[in-house]
């Protein structure tokens, strides 16, 4: 049998490009079937270039990349089944923060089979206890050591059993103690379950000892030049002038794309449904008290100035009826987007923003799960659902809080005040606008947020960005939408 036969990885004569540069030249690799092969570098040498060719990441611009005898796939479909053979151990981890060391390790097997919930939880504990993990189970992420969370991320790795493992970087951030560990677990668990396994590393010495073939060490190609071509630069000189529009054109374009992903990711699956319902509770039930808050002062505000105002002229029997156009054509929905941006907008942001920067996102497509689907979707139906019910609670407070101002304060009329707000307020032309609206703004708050989260730059500066761009960017987008709105349903 040919080595290349027996290869369960092969690499031929790769060139990998990142953002116009070549990164790898030349690269030739054949792993084994059975084999531990390591990929050693030092920092910034290409090696996660290298690992991203391997995932189907990146493309290479010339040679090919096979695995188990075939070239990785370019159709999505066709990459996401591949990748079910594929486990992956991230430098970062990528455990959802969300989930329960269980829930995390049995997020792929609930996502890509059918099996009953006891075959399932028994799946979870042998991969927990292969790991030596067993008894961490209910533990949340943040509650592990480096160690342990390293662990469970090759469980989570091994869940669908593949035959094809890639370890990046296992070591970084481990004390000495913790490497020996997690080296000596991968090499048993390599050898028990017939895995073939590629280890990409800046560690010599902790790597060697327990490979059988010290693969090629990557080397990246220094492609920067020191002075753009002439011909480069009278271009950029030219286009200059055009590249805010056409930034702004394609930051547009990608918003649709983007949204008609999150529209294509909304299938009722079990998994979905329970998202959604957590996502209600997180972004609706804790953005109510400051929607009752901010109602109640309204409402207030509104009766004290409207008060002074129509008894001027001596109209101050319209006061109810001021008060309730004002809140359900304008104020109510408006302001309780505005207050659930702020709240609710800027979380969902930073959520994802820290997904990206943590590996989360990665580790969702890594592991077959379109990440639209899992953590954006359910966000977007929850705000849509929840903004109109805060806008129904916003109006009972304000309406309240005026009552009581208005009828035991001021001296207004009881039988009066109700029979005003009654009379000029009609449940669908007034009161069905103010819950339609309130539904786009809560989406259009969502997807906003959910975009500028989910294409953060990876740090914690970029979350931090794309946070306060979410507010701003869905505050004036609010507004904007109120005036095309109002304009249609008002004139």
């Amino acid at each position: 049998m040919s080595a290349s036969a027996s290869s369960l990885v092969q690499l031929s004569n790769v060139r990998i490009d990142r953002s116009g540069r070549t990164i790898l030249r030349d690269v030739s690799l054949q792993v084994p079937k059975g084999s531990i092969t390591a990929v050693l570098g030092p920092s910034g040498s290409g090696k996660s270039t290298l690992l991203a060719a391997l995932t189907g990441e990146l493309r290479p611009v010339a040679g090919e990349v096979t695995l188990f005898g075939k070239p990785i796939p370019h159709d999505s479909s066709a990459l996401l089944e591949m990748r079910k053979s594929v486990g992956v151990l991230l430098q970062g981890n990528g455990l959802l923060t969300d989930l329960t060391v269980a829930e995390n390790v049995a997020l792929p097997l609930r996502t890509h089979t059918r099996l009953p919930a006891v075959v399932l939880r028994r799946l979870v504990q042998m991969k927990l206890h292969a790991v030596g993990l067993l008894a961490a189970a209910e533990a949340w992420p943040r509650e592990l050591s480096g160690g342990m969370a390293r662990r469970v991320a090759l469980a989570r790795a091994l869940a669908l059993d593949p035959p094809l493992m890639i370890y990046d970087e296992p070591l970084t951030g481990l004390d000495p103690i913790a490497s020996g560990v997690i080296m000596s677990l991968i090499q048993r668990l390599n050898h028990s379950l017939g895995l073939t396994s590629i280890i990409v590393s800046h560690h010599v010495h902790e790597t060697l000892p327990i490979c059988d073939q010290p693969g090629p060490a990557a080397a990246a190609v220094p492609a920067w030049p020191a002075r753009w071509p002439h011909s480069v630069r009278c271009r950029a000189a030219r286009e200059g002038c055009l590249m805010p529009f056409v930034q702004a054109t394609r930051s547009l374009g990608r918003a649709g794309l983007f949204s008609l992903t999150v529209l294509r990711g909304s299938l009722p699956t079990r998994d979905f449904l329970a998202e959604l319902t957590r996502e209600i509770y997180k972004i609706g039930a804790r953005s109510l008290p400051i929607i009752a808050v901010g109602g109640a002062f309204v409402g207030l505000v509104l009766t004290l100035q409207g008060y002074r105002t129509l008894t001027t002229f001596g109209a101050a029997d319209a006061l109810s009826t001021l008060l309730g156009l004002s809140l359900y054509r304008e104020l109510a929905p408006v302001l309780t987007a505005l207050l659930f941006i702020g709240r609710a907008g800027s979380s969902i942001a930073a959520e994802l923003g820290l997904m990206r920067a943590t590996d989360q996102i990665k580790a969702l497509e890594l592991m077959a799960i379109d990440p639209v689907a899992k953590a954006v979707a359910p966000r977007f139906w929850a705000a849509v659902l929840t903004v109109p019910l805060l806008t129904g609670i916003f109006c009972s407070l304000a309406i309240s809080a005026s009552y009581f101002e208005a009828v035991h304060v001021l001296g207004l009329d009881n039988g009066v005040f109700w029979s005003a707000l009654r009379n000029s307020v009609d449940f669908w032309d007034d009161f069905g606008v103010a819950m339609l609206k309130s539904a786009i703004f809560g989406g259009t708050a969502a997807l906003v947020a959910a975009y500028v989260g989910f294409h953060a730059e990876p740090t914690i500066e970029g979350t931090s960005v794309a946070t306060t761009r979410a507010v701003v960017n869905a505050s004036l987008l609010v507004l904007m939408f109120n005036f095309v709105l109002s304009a249609m349903l008002f004139t």
